[in-house]
């Protein structure tokens, strides 16, 4: 038997750029870069790829910087 499922009405869809927040994407002017540990650098890696698909372009390069090895983050366009 199949679980009866509710609909709900007027639900306010979230924006979608609430989920980036956790990254300063939308601060970023080009050049701007900023620079995560690498656990935290998959992470930022598909946020910054969601973001690409909208209103400017990202790229991250895997790098080590004081001795920590991460990922930097750069806006480009």
């Amino acid at each position: 038997m199949v679980k009866e499922i509710n609909l709900d009405k007027n639900v306010p869809l979230p924006s979608k750029r609430a989920q980036a927040q956790v990254y300063p994407f939308d601060k970023m002017e080009i050049g701007d870069s900023f620079f995560v540990d690498l656990e935290t650098g998959r992470t930022v890696r598909n946020r910054a790829s969601l973001m690409t698909r909208s209103d400017f372009r990202l790229t991250c390069r895997t790098v080590t910087e004081n001795g920590i090895r991460g990922v930097r983050v750069w806006r480009i366009e």
